[in-house]
C-alpha cells in the first residue's frame, strides 16, 4: 500500500509539472506561430507539422539513450522533460490563437503594453477554452501512460502510480 501511496505522490508531481509547463510552453510557441511574424515562420511551422507522422517509438532508443547520458534515468525528470512541448498542443492552440483578432493585440500595443502582458493578460484569458482543453488532454495522457514509466523509471522510489499497479497486480495474481 506504501508503494501505491508514493506512486500517487509521484504521479502527482509529474501532472503538475507536465499539465502546466507544457500548457505554457506550448502556449507560448503557437502565439508565436499564430500572431508573430520572422522568416521562414511557415516553413518552421510546416517542419513541426512533419514531425507528427513520426511514430513514438522511432524516438525510444535515441531518447533512453540520451536520457542515460544526461543521468536522467530513474529519475522524474525523464517523465517531465519530454513531455513539456508537443506539436499536437502547439498547433491545436495555434488554431484557436489564429482567430483572436489582431486589432486587439495593436490596441495594446498602442496602450503601451510590453509582450509579456500582451500574453498574460489578452491572449491567454482569451485562449482558457483551448488552454484548458489541452490542459485536460495533457493530464489524461500522462494519467494513462504507463510505457513512459516502465522505460524510464524502474526504482521503486520514482514510480508513478500506474506502474506501482502493474507490478502490484503482477505480483498478487501470479500462477
Amino acid at each position: 500500500i506504501s508503494q501505491l501511496v508514493n506512486g500517487l505522490k509521484n504521479t502527482m508531481i509529474v501532472e503538475l509539472f507536465v499539465v502546466l509547463g507544457s500548457t505554457f510552453f506550448n502556449g507560448i510557441a503557437a502565439y508565436a506561430f499564430a500572431k508573430k511574424q520572422f522568416p521562414g515562420k511557415q516553413f518552421f511551422f510546416m517542419l513541426l507539422l512533419i514531425t507528427i507522422i513520426l511514430p513514438g517509438e522511432v524516438t525510444l532508443i535515441p531518447r533512453y539513450l540520451m536520457f542515460h547520458k544526461w543521468g536522467l534515468l530513474n529519475t522524474l525528470l525523464a517523465l517531465i522533460v519530454p513531455a513539456l512541448v508537443g506539436v499536437w498542443g502547439i498547433f491545436l492552440i495555434r488554431q484557436f490563437m489564429s482567430t483572436i483578432p489582431n486589432a486587439l493585440i495593436e490596441a495594446a500595443y498602442i496602450d503601451g503594453a510590453s509582450e509579456l502582458r500582451v500574453i498574460t493578460q489578452i491572449i491567454f484569458p482569451l485562449s482558457m477554452p483551448v488552454l484548458s482543453t489541452y490542459a485536460l488532454f495533457t493530464f489524461l495522457g500522462v494519467w494513462n501512460d504507463l510505457f513512459g514509466p516502465l522505460l524510464y523509471c524502474n526504482v521503486k522510489e520514482w514510480q508513478t502510480l500506474q506502474l506501482a499497479l502493474y507490478q502490484f497486480s503482477a505480483d498478487t495474481f501470479r500462477y
